[in-house]
């Protein structure tokens, strides 16, 4: 555009030039016709090369600039978006996806691990609660059959061996085996003789096994103390 219109100036300009020679000419007479006009002519073929002139000056600098421009458009580095495969980009997302999907699996299961946990450890205290109760319970029987066996130590005791022998043998075998094991060594003696062959020789196995038992954990109870001791 800058061109064109300094074209167009110097154009302009040649011509109003021209013309005033053509004036000064004609006003001037036939003697002065050559000597004007030639120089008119030359200064308007010399202004007209040196229009050129620039012109092919300006022509070339827009030349130059293009290719600067060109070479600027070739040098600069590619975009953001050519770097990337859109492949990759898809690849990419997909990835995202399938990890926020196993975190999503992941943190479900961890809520119903920690409900599981927490049912657990309610059913423990539950079980807990019911074996103290089972406990105390077993307690309170055994008190309670410790008791009986006592009072019927002191009963049979003090009665005759027969009607003590019957008795005796109509009691479970291990608490009959426990009412001899208190009783007095001459009172068990006559009770036992008074018994069936059979229940006495049942309850005297019992006793016997009972006895050893109870010397073995004795023995054992003694030398753990004077290996403590030592």
């Amino acid at each position: 555009m800058k061109l064109k219109m300094m074209e167009r100036i110097l154009t302009v300009g040649l011509i109003l030039k021209v013309v005033a020679l053509l004036l000064a000419v004609v006003i001037s007479g036939p003697e002065l016709s050559y000597g004007p006009a030639v120089v008119a002519a030359q200064e308007a073929e010399k202004t007209e090369e040196a229009a050129k002139a620039e012109e092919g000056e300006a022509k070339e600098g827009e030349a130059k600039q293009g290719e600067a421009k060109e070479g600027e458009a070739q040098e600069e580095p590619p975009s953001q978006a050519a770097k990337y495969d859109p492949r990759l980009i898809e690849l990419l997302e997909k990835k995202q996806q399938s990890l926020a999907l196993e975190e999503e699996r992941i943190q479900r299961e961890r809520q119903e691990l920690e409900s599981l946990r927490k049912d657990v450890n309610n059913r423990i205290e539950q079980l807990k609660k019911v074996q103290a109760a089972l406990d105390d319970m077993i307690d309170k029987q055994n008190q309670q059959r410790q008791e009986r066996i006592t009072q019927l130590v002191k009963v049979l005791s003090n009665m005759r061996p027969e009607p003590a022998a019957e008795v005796i043998s109509k009691l479970e075998i291990n608490m009959a085996v426990e009412v001899f094991r208190r009783m007095q060594s001459r009172t068990a003696g006559k009770v036992m003789a008074s018994l069936k062959p059979e229940k006495a020789a049942q309850i005297s196995t019992l006793l016997t096994q009972q006895e050893k038992a109870a010397n073995a954990a004795k023995v054992a109870k003694e030398a753990a103390e004077a290996a403590a001791g030592q």
